[in-house]
Order: structure tokens, then sequence, then C-alpha cells
């Protein structure tokens, strides 16, 4: 794994608080509802303590309207974007060149020509996005990288280690809205 930043001293008591402060959130909540019985709360760790460590950048091979062909798909890292459909939140990587304020959806093809390297979207995207854009998809968690294959080939060993801000975070109150798909 490359490492393209060092700081990383207080990374661990850091999350340690955020997860514990995230469970003492989830019983204050329960406790506001006044349910005669409380419901037994299950968690499912890759999803939801750590969605925001996992991001994939895809480039856009070729866009036929609303659908983008990309250089990755449902046998690589973005499995479940394609069966259970998980909408990730996307941006388009900045280039140089204006990008549009009209937002359009988008649906995703993967390389392998593969049925089921299909991703239903909504994946909502400047309108002018074209051939050769990055695009990056947030939220993959534990499972972006674990569920990769050789499928017909087609396969990136490429990790880079960064560290910025994630498309959406649950631990801000300012949501970003524009990332938001109902």
């Amino acid at each position: 794994m490359k490492k393209l930043h060092e700081d990383f001293s207080d990374s661990l008591i850091f999350i340690h608080v955020e997860i514990w402060s995230n469970f003492e959130e989830i019983k204050k909540g329960l406790k506001n509802l006044k349910l005669d019985r409380l419901p037994k709360i299950i968690c499912e760790p890759g999803r939801a303590l750590v969605a925001e460590s996992g991001s994939t950048i895809v480039r856009v091979n070729l866009r036929k309207k609303q659908k983008l062909h990309i250089n990755d798909g449902t046998y690589g890292t973005l499995f479940d974007a394609g069966v259970p459909n998980i909408v990730y939140p996307s941006r388009l990587i900045r280039s140089g060149r204006t990008i549009s304020k009209k937002l359009t959806s988008f649906d995703f093809y993967g390389p392998t020509c593969d049925s089921m390297d299909y991703m239903k979207g909504p994946f909502i995207l400047p309108n002018n996005i074209k051939e050769n854009d990055y695009i990056e998809l947030g939220q993959l968690g534990a499972y972006g990288l674990t569920f990769r294959t050789e499928f017909n080939g087609f396969y990136s060993n490429e990790i880079y280690e960064v560290q910025d801000d994630p498309i959406m975070t649950m631990y801000n109150k300012e949501t970003k809205k524009e990332f938001l798909v109902a």
C-alpha cells in the first residue's frame, strides 16, 4: 500500500471516541421513541462503521446519453453498486475545465461486457461529464477491495492511502445535500 500522508498518531483514539459517541447517540434515539420494547439493534460494521474509509476512482471510457461506461464495475470494487444496487455518492474530479452546474442522473456499465456488470444508479454527476473524466465513488467501506476479481482480465492492484474529507460523512452535522439520492 502506498502512503501519501504519514500523520496518523491520534487516529485510533479519535476513531474510538467517534464510534463510541455514535453508539451513545443510537441509545438516546431509541429511548426517545418511547417504545414498549426496544428492538435488538444489529450493526453491520463494514458498512456502518467504516463506510467513509473507502473510495474508488474510475475513468469514463464512453458516454452514451445517461449511460457511462467506466473502467471498473461489479467484478471490481463496485459489486454492491450492481446486485444490491447501493447508490454510492459520486463526484467528478475536477480537471481544470468548467464543470456544469446542471446535474444529471447516470447509470454505469463496467468494462467486462457481462450483463451483470451494470450499476443502475442514479449516480448524480455534472451534465457535461465526458470520456476520460474521472469520478470518485465514496462510502465503499470494507468491501470495495475485498470483492475485486480478475474476471475477463480487468483488475487493478493500485491502492493509495490518502487523508481527505469523505464525499459524505455521518460525523458532520452539515450534510452535503447535492450527494443525497432519494
